[in-house]
């Protein structure tokens, strides 16, 4: 399959690399994790277009199928199956919109086939091994306290940790126990919180205003 960018040098696919990013951030609304991922993945196959096919890149030549393949192949002797599927599907949705930009005519990692990945059953953590992970952080310090608020706020919601660390503070309603919550797509959702979460959160938000007026100088250590 013979295809043709419209511009060829490495800065002019960096760019409309930029613009696609932009795109997911502003219109598709991805979280940042998503933004780092494809971000990473399409860096890789740029990288490796520029030393397995450097002349594609100074003159005008195609991309095709073969070198979308021959990326998979070359990062399938060093990572896992899976890693290696999301970076073809990162490639596949970027040469979908380049197609809707007319940057080129087809899409060269449509016929390239996903590796295969093993389904694994989720493991899941014992209630001792629970308690255990919510004890962990032992003291009253301000780390401890954040660490502890994480752990019960992650144990008690279910929540994602991308979800979690973008909450702010005034998305949590402390006296009714629940969190405001944007997750995937930018959509809103409201989840209950349980009180010993409730109250890990109180005394590190109380412990963070102390260490404030501390560096402030508005109070003393205790």
């Amino acid at each position: 399959m013979k295809l043709r960018y419209t511009r060829l040098t490495m800065g002019d696919i960096l760019n409309w690399t930029k613009e696609f990013m932009d795109y997911l951030e502003h219109q598709k609304h991805a979280s940042k994790y998503t933004q780092r991922n494809y971000r990473v993945d399409i860096e890789q196959f740029i990288d490796f277009l520029g030393g397995y096919k450097k002349a594609m890149l100074e003159a005008p030549e195609a991309i095709s199928t073969d070198d979308v393949r021959a990326f998979v192949v070359k990062r399938l002797q060093g990572y896992k199956p899976a890693t290696v599927a999301r970076r073809l599907a990162a490639i596949r949705t970027l040469f979908n919109y380049a197609r809707k930009k007319n940057w080129v005519e087809a899409n060269p990692a449509m016929d390239v086939a996903t590796p295969k990945v093993g389904k694994q059953l989720p493991r899941f953590l014992t209630v001792d091994e629970v308690q255990a992970l919510l004890a962990a952080p032992e003291g009253d310090d301000f780390l401890t306290l954040r660490d502890r608020s994480i752990l019960e706020l992650l144990y008690s919601s279910g929540l994602r940790v991308g979800e979690l660390v973008g909450l702010n503070v005034d998305d949590i309603d402390m006296k009714e126990g629940w969190v405001r919550v944007q997750g995937k797509g930018n959509k809103e959702r409201t989840v209950p919180v349980g009180r010993p979460a409730i109250d890990a959160i109180d005394r590190w938000i109380k412990a963070r205003k102390m260490k404030e007026m501390i560096e402030k100088g508005k109070a003393r250590p205790l």
